[in-house]
C-alpha cells in the first residue's frame, strides 16, 4: 500500500515517527499523522483545513488542548466534581503514571517503519493503521489511483474518536464537508 502514497503523504508517515519521538511515544498515534500534516503548509490537506478555517497553529493548540484533557476520560466537570470533595484529578493521574508508569514504551525509530520493534510491536498504534486502512477507502471511493495527504486527512476524521478527530471536530470540520472541499480543491487544479 505504502508505493501508491504520494511523496507528500509518504512524508507525513515518516514526519509522525517524529512527532511520536518527540513526545517520548512508543507507537504513532493519529495525532500524530495530524501534527505530521502540519509540517507542509502547501499540502492539500493543509489548503482544505485553512480555507474551511481551520489553520495550522489553530490545529496544534487543538491538539495541545487535547493533551491536556484529563486521561482518565473524565471531563472536566467530573474533575471539578472530584475537586469539591479533596480529590485532585491530576495528582491522581500523576501518581499512577509514577508508580505504574505512563506507558510512554520505547521511542521509535524511523527505520522501524513498518516493522516490529523492539518488543514485538509495529510503531503505528492500532487507531493509526487504521486512520491509513480509512485513507486508503477514501482514495479508492473517490478513484484515485493514490494516497494523498487529502486522504489521510479524511481518514483522520472518518476514524471518529481519539485526540485528533477531536481537535478536529472542535475546530468544525466534518468529514463531509471537508471532502466536498478536497473534491472542489481538486477539480480546480486538474
Amino acid at each position: 500500500m505504502f508505493e501508491r502514497f504520494t511523496k507528500r503523504a509518504r512524508q507525513v508517515v515518516v514526519q509522525s515517527l517524529e512527532e511520536a519521538r518527540a513526545e517520548r511515544q512508543g507507537e504513532v498515534h493519529p495525532e500524530h499523522l495530524l501534527l505530521a500534516l502540519l509540517h507542509d503548509p502547501d499540502c492539500l490537506a493543509v489548503r482544505v483545513m485553512t480555507e474551511l478555517g481551520a489553520g495550522p497553529e489553530a490545529v496544534r493548540l487543538a491538539i495541545e488542548a487535547q493533551h491536556q484533557a484529563p486521561a482518565s476520560g473524565l471531563g472536566e466537570s467530573d474533575a471539578e466534581a472530584l475537586r469539591a470533595i479533596g480529590i485532585d484529578l491530576d495528582e491522581v493521574l500523576r501518581s499512577v503514571e509514577a508508580n505504574l508508569g505512563g506507558g510512554l514504551g520505547d521511542p521509535i525509530a524511523e527505520e522501524d517503519l513498518g516493522r516490529r520493534g523492539r518488543r514485538g510491536r509495529k510503531p503505528f498504534a492500532p487507531e493509526s493503521r487504521k486512520v491509513l486502512e480509512l485513507a486508503l477507502r477514501e482514495a479508492i471511493s473517490l478513484k484515485h489511483g493514490w494516497i494523498g495527504t487529502e486522504h489521510l486527512l479524511l481518514g483522520l476524521l472518518r476514524l471518529d474518536r481519539g485526540a485528533a478527530h477531536e481537535a478536529l471536530a472542535g475546530l468544525g470540520l466534518r468529514h463531509r464537508d471537508v471532502r466536498a472541499a478536497v473534491v472542489a480543491a481538486l477539480r480546480a487544479t486538474g
